[in-house]
């Protein structure tokens, strides 16, 4: 890959970075905004009614559940920089072959190339148990 190539994928996993940095600094906030009790101000739980408690519950987990996914793109992104300064950017680390320019486009922290991440997906189901036999044609 050509140095200006580079550059342009360093550039927008720097972007996407601090993106992700900018959404994880915003969850925090919210999550540390407090219960709905007490952005309420209600002195006590009781007064509160059981589904506002069930709703608030709720935030909370969509609110870490974002924060995790977050943090796990934030951990490939830094990957990827990594493999553009070590020179193995944008070769697939199963199977050494490039990385399509369109996959890097749409995913710049993309380690696999696509055929190999499809493999990579269908071993994952079989593990499960997610795969599913192709019905007969008759």
């Amino acid at each position: 890959m050509q140095k200006d190539e580079l550059k342009k994928y360093e550039d927008l996993l720097l972007k996407e970075r601090q993106e992700i940095l900018e959404d994880i600094t915003e969850l925090e906030a919210v999550s540390q905004s407090g219960s709905l009790q007490e952005r309420t101000g209600e002195i006590s739980s009781i007064t509160t009614h059981p589904a506002d408690r069930v709703s608030d519950s709720i935030e909370q987990e969509q609110t870490y559940n974002l924060a995790t996914m977050e943090g796990e793109i934030l951990y490939q992104i830094d990957e990827a920089l990594m493999r553009l300064r070590k020179g193995k950017f944008g070769k697939c680390s199963k199977c050494g072959k490039p990385i399509d320019q369109k996959r890097l486009e749409a995913i710049p922290y993309a380690e696999l190339c696509l055929e190999c991440k499809r493999d990579s997906e269908m071993e994952m189901e079989v593990e499960v148990g997610y795969f599913r036999e192709e019905e007969p044609e008759e």
